[in-house]
């Protein structure tokens, strides 16, 4: 496989994985964006070597500008991915000097500050 296709297949199914479960919670396809997403360093016992899904940590903003802070990993007792961890949060008022906020703002619908 190509360096290109290989890059393109990386992360697919975490990708799958995670949005399924965002809108699991509601959120709905295009609603929402992610920010300050962050792996983990662990890796769940799903995915291929190809494709391998990793814990992450993030938030999610979604249109009306409700911030949801988030923990994507394993749960031991569903033996699943899942959001570990799902809290909705109050935006820091820096976070407006970051462009990564700024873009997800935008990509939601709402002025970037």
């Amino acid at each position: 496989m190509d360096a290109s296709k290989l890059q393109k297949k990386r992360g697919a199914t975490q990708r799958k994985l995670l949005h399924g479960l965002l809108q699991r919670q509601g959120l709905k396809e295009g609603d929402y964006a992610l920010f300050f997403v962050t792996g983990e360093g662990e890796f769940l016992p799903v995915g291929t070597p190809d494709d391998p899904v990793e814990e992450s940590s993030g938030y999610v903003l979604d249109k009306q500008g409700h911030v949801f802070s988030f923990w994507f990993g394993w749960d031991p007792v569903k033996k699943e991915a899942g959001l570990t961890e799902w809290q909705e949060v109050r935006p820091e008022p820096h976070w407006l000097g970051s462009a990564e906020y700024r873009r997800a703002r935008e990509q939601v619908g709402l002025p970037p500050t």
